[in-house]
């Protein structure tokens, strides 16, 4: 902490400072709010900057500057550490992707970013195609939407997050039985973690909507009597079982 506040004190912002990526946050003396992103790197500002992230030069960095020979290549071998440091390329353009959507509302540049991101670095492990996956809903692009979600599970089958967003997508345009479907699926899966707890609660939810819409009493029956065998003092469940069974 004192080499860095000596560099800063003896530079006296003649030249740039920059802080990597890959910097924890403990070893940046809470200067956040003095750090824009430049793509692979925070630049140091005399004052508090008004937006986290330069979308020009981010732009021209990853576009212009970097470098990518071989990041999807198979053949390549990459050790974990290196494969760690990739996702330092889809976090930058992350950001950038998130900038377009969330602040400029340009979703058309936003799905252009991450497919490049796609091409070059390879999103899938980062939760891109879910992300890819939001953007076209909120375009209305509901068929690629789906198309993103179906290729994230190809590639990683117990993807729960895009497992709920695809039943979630299918009930909202209406394919109730591919929901029903994808909801099953999920709650057949054996969850590890409290998210994936909360997304097979979810989907339980959801199936009982669904079956009591096609007043399918019977499979409604035996879902909550499924539910109950792993929340036994779920009263508001059993109550709802004994009024179907009536």
């Amino acid at each position: 902490d004192w080499m860095i506040m000596e560099i800063i004190q003896a530079n006296n912002w003649r030249k740039p400072i920059y802080f990597a990526v890959t910097v924890s946050n403990n070893n940046k003396l809470g200067l956040d709010e003095y750090l824009k992103m430049e793509g692979l790197a925070f630049r140091l500002y005399p004052q508090k900057v008004d937006s986290r992230l330069d979308l020009e030069k981010t732009r021209h960095n990853l576009w212009n500057v970097y470098k990518y020979r071989g990041l999807t290549d198979p053949t390549v071998y990459k050790d974990p550490n290196t494969r760690k440091l990739i996702s330092n390329y889809n976090a930058a353009y992350f950001q950038l992707a998130l900038k377009y959507y969330n602040e400029l509302k340009q979703p058309e540049m936003a799905i252009k970013t991450l497919e490049r991101a796609d091409s070059l670095v390879g999103i899938q492990r980062q939760g891109g195609y879910r992300l890819m996956a939001q953007i076209y809903v909120s375009m209305k692009q509901y068929d690629k939407a789906i198309e993103k979600l179906k290729k994230s599970l190809e590639l990683r089958p117990r993807d729960w997050p895009a497992l709920i967003t695809l039943g979630d997508l299918y009930n909202r345009i209406g394919a109730k039985q591919e929901a029903i479907q994808v909801f099953e699926k999920i709650i057949n899966l054996t969850p590890r973690n409290r998210q994936e707890y909360q997304i097979r609660a979810q989907s339980f939810m959801m199936l009982e909507r669904l079956y009591n819409q096609k007043k399918d009493y019977d499979k409604l029956s035996l879902l909550l009597q499924r539910w109950l065998k792993i929340n036994p003092n779920d009263k508001h469940a059993r109550k709802r079982l004994e009024l179907y069974y009536e």
